[in-house]
């Protein structure tokens, strides 16, 4: 008798831990709220029969049957809990969007002044166009910092040396420099400013039972997404949860556009320097639709998010090599067909269009086929295996203004229709043009917009939020 309470001993315990185990496990699924509620109790009731019923079996005379269906269905239970608990930490990140600004201090070259220390209670001035950051920086420097909204007077009263700093953020730099190889030759940097502030996360209340907008927008920068600088990609993704639709609409980067209220024109990618808001506004405007959400990514996104997937196919119609520059360090060639790309090919094959005799309007179309490899790649069951790596890179690749509950309702939406989406293209187009910007103040290369391209891409909008 006392060797048969012995016997016994283990495997109540092997039952006490498996009902533990599906216990957290459905009580993780619950916190989750990724599935339907109709669903969620159908499947919860149908482990609870499971566990009570192998944990009956492991207390019976032939426990060993009990034990041998309670090994593969404890370790289901604890891998599942382990992804259902990665994916709540995901989800849970989803707090409100804290963006990063870098500002540098420039001075003459021959200046005295060498630091933040010696700029010591002197007077420095900020160019920002309605920013809010000069009481952060402030706090932070040990110099005093005033802002100014006219770019050309700073630079001419350094020049003139009626004033000895100047502040300006590092993605305005960025366009500075861009524009003009040799603007730092008369200047030089001697300190850097590095601020935050909190974005609030936008709600629209249930986006499933409507057609919204979503704006993806990449920055031409790599390391941290939250930072500011100029958005080279941007493609406005009409969704319509109802009829599993979704329309891409690709604007150049150079597209000459109104940034600002007022009629005040630039290249669409100067926009990011001003922040999201601001191209956000430009794309509304040009598009005459309103835009409900966006996401953004930047260089070094892509390649991490690509690498996690195993790499994806992407399609060219035709056979090219793309050059090197400043995000690659080497060339890569494509062949007309298939191609099976890594994260740094697949950024290559999104950001080449010199090597095209239609330039933006092929690196739109470029730049859409790799977020379809992406959407088919990750929509591949054996992905699965990749998960916890994948939420890992996705958790550090984009920010968003999308509220997680937004999101959550969207995939139970999915997970209940279960529905392919349909996937329609659209591109605008224009020709090369050389007029003032409102950020260079100068005449620089733009893409005049073609009326008819605009015209028709809007009238798509339209008929698509009309179904």
């Amino acid at each position: 008798m006392a060797k048969r309470k012995k016997n016994v001993k283990p495997r109540v315990i092997m039952s006490l831990g498996l009902l533990t185990l599906t216990i957290v496990f459905i009580g993780l699924l619950f916190i989750l709220d990724l599935i339907p509620q109709i669903y969620f109790w159908g499947v919860s009731i149908i482990l609870a029969i499971i566990s009570v019923g192998t944990s009956l079996l492991m207390l019976n005379k032939k426990g060993i049957i009990g034990v041998a269906l309670a090994i593969p269905l404890a370790l289901i239970y604890l891998v599942g809990s382990v992804y259902l608990l990665s994916t709540i930490i995901f989800f849970n990140g989803f707090g409100n969007e804290m963006v990063e600004y870098n500002y540098k201090v420039l001075v003459l070259s021959n200046s005295k002044y060498t630091s933040n220390k010696s700029l010591k209670d002197k007077k420095v001035y900020l160019y920002a166009d309605n920013d809010d950051n000069v009481e952060r920086i402030n706090r932070k420097v040990k110099y005093q910092v005033k802002q100014s909204d006219d770019f050309d007077t700073l630079l001419s009263d350094l020049n003139d040396k009626k004033i000895d700093a100047i502040l300006i953020e590092n993605g305005y730099l960025d366009m500075l420099v861009e524009e003009d190889n040799g603007f730092l030759e008369d200047y030089k940097i001697i300190d850097k400013v590095r601020v935050t502030k909190i974005i609030k996360r936008n709600k629209k209340g249930d986006i499933t039972k409507k057609p919204f907008n979503v704006l993806i927008t990449g920055i031409d920068t790599t390391g941290k997404v939250s930072g500011v600088a100029r958005s080279d990609v941007n493609i406005l993704v009409s969704v319509n949860p109802k009829t599993h639709e979704m329309l891409l609409t690709s604007i150049p980067r150079d597209y000459y556009v109104e940034i600002k209220p007022g009629k005040t024109k630039d290249k669409l990618t100067h926009s990011g320097i001003y922040g999201v808001d601001t191209t956000m506004y430009a794309v509304s405007k040009l598009l005459d639709t309103e835009i409900d959400y966006y996401i953004k990514v930047n260089f070094t996104s892509l390649v991490d998010i690509v690498d996690t997937l195993g790499g994806i196919e992407v399609i060219s119609d035709t056979n090219f090599t793309s050059g090197v520059y400043e995000y690659n360090e080497k060339r890569f060639t494509f062949k007309e067909g298939i191609n099976k790309v890594n994260g740094k090919q697949a950024l290559a094959f999104a950001r080449e269009r010199k090597a095209f005799y239609d330039g933006d309007r092929r690196r739109n179309m470029h730049q859409q086929e790799v977020i379809k490899g992406i959407l088919n790649k990750a929509l591949e069951p054996q992905v699965i295996i990749k998960y916890n790596s994948l939420l890992s890179a996705l958790s550090k690749s984009f920010v968003t203004n999308i509220d997680s509950d937004d999101i959550k309702r969207l995939i139970k939406n999915q997970v209940k229709d279960n529905k392919k989406w349909t996937i329609e293209n659209s591109y605008l187009t224009g020709s090369d043009s050389y007029q003032v910007t409102y950020s260079y103040r100068s005449k620089l290369y733009v893409m005049m917009p073609d009326e008819k391209s605009v015209t028709e891409a809007q009238n798509k909008i339209k008929a698509f939020f009309e179904k």
